[in-house]
């Protein structure tokens, strides 16, 4: 019999009311969609559940398949107005709702239950990158759907309190940002002339697999042929690669025959690599949810403690300040992450701060911030 944790156990106790809305925050890698896995085999549980990553999407289908839960994808909107099955899970991205043909199609189904994975999209890109996931709520609301739940490790205060605003009543709030304990997080001011060489150093002496993390596809293309030169079984990924392209990289990066890979942030959200043992952010990310969520592609073998590492330094800021110029908020996000970085005493307290908005005692022994000036 499996054991379930105590938020995994407020949150189907919620969905077992008439009508509920449960925003879930948990931490990576602790169960969070084990919940909509275990309600959707109730009877006549008809689930959505948009998810924002292809790959992501591919290994939910796997999951949810291996536990004899039927799924279905867009392709299969056709297949579900003539046989109109009671139960199972239509896994969508945002934006499918955007076309009336499959919003008419998807509410001939009369879906019951709405589940988004990652949520932390609706405020992280719901601006102006993938403004679908804006939507949703009224999505929901316009479905007649009177149970949901909103998944996530990383939801600022101030988003969990303007999707509260958004959703109908009544909603449940479960849960709370929690860092990790399977992981050393390592800021570190590196300039950019010794960058490069700074990681090879790095990334020369690890024998683990582990993931690079960079802003564009062009670099994340031209690191990888650097570094190539210095360590075997590396790639690239990013979302300009093609559909087949993608899944013979994830199937490789599964197996270890690739070991290192620079990636956009098209990779990894939330899926389960519990082989990787570490992670590079080789430039400052847009924010400190980009970071914590960058953070959480590691950390999910209870039998190692991964290692964490942030390259920065002030002119980042700069580059950075250009993309955030027309908008209020993303300049906002820019300020919280350098006051993060320049003010935190200990970088696990910096994050309970900016996620919770409340104080927590250092860690002592989880980031270079303590084991160096806090011990």
């Amino acid at each position: 019999m499996q054991i379930l944790r105590d938020f995994q156990i407020q949150a189907l106790r919620a969905l077992d009311k008439k009508s509920a809305h449960v925003i879930c925050v948990a931490p990576t890698g602790s169960g969070k969609s084990l919940i909509y896995e275990l309600y959707a085999t109730k009877t006549n549980v008809r689930t959505i559940l948009v998810t924002p990553l292809l790959a992501l999407a591919r290994q939910q289908k796997k999951t949810l398949s291996f536990k004899n839960t039927p799924v279905f994808t867009k392709e299969d909107l056709i297949y579900l107005l003539h046989t109109s099955p009671k139960n199972g899970v239509l896994i969508l991205n945002p934006e499918s709702f955007l076309y009336a043909h499959r919003l008419r199609l998807i509410t001939h189904w009369k879906p019951n239950f709405f589940v988004v994975d990652e949520c932390h999209c609706f405020w992280d890109w719901g601006e102006d990158f993938r403004v679908a996931f804006t939507l949703l709520p009224k999505i929901l609301k316009n479905l007649h759907i009177s149970k949901s739940l909103w998944l996530t490790a990383t939801l600022p205060y101030q988003a969990r309190a303007i999707l509260n605003a958004e959703l109908p009543s009544p909603v449940v709030e479960i849960g709370k940002f929690e860092f990790t304990k399977k992981v050393f997080l390592s800021s570190m001011q590196i300039p950019w002339q010794y960058r490069v060489s700074f990681l090879i150093d790095l990334v020369r002496n690890k024998t683990d697999p582990g993931l690079i993390f960079v802003q564009t596809r062009n670099e994340a293309e031209k690191l990888a042929l650097l570094l190539s030169k210095h360590v075997n079984a590396i790639a690239f990924y990013h979302a300009g690669l093609s559909h087949e392209e993608r899944i013979h990289l994830e199937n490789q990066y599964k197996l270890k025959t690739i070991k290192i890979l620079v990636s956009t942030s098209a990779f990894g959200m939330g899926m389960n690599l519990s082989h990787l043992r570490w992670v590079i952010l080789y430039q400052l990310p847009p924010s400190v949810l980009f970071l914590t969520q960058a953070i959480g592609r590691v950390g999910r073998d209870s039998n190692y403690l991964d290692h964490a590492y942030l390259l920065w330094e002030k002119t980042d800021f700069q580059l950075l300040e250009g993309i955030a110029f027309n908008s209020v908020r993303k300049r906002n996000e820019l300020y919280a992450l350098f006051d993060f970085l320049k003010n935190s005493k200990c970088l696990i307290q910096g994050l309970t701060k900016y996620f919770e908005n409340e104080e927590a005692p250092i860690c002592k022994d989880k980031c270079n911030y303590c084991t160096q000036h806090n011990a």
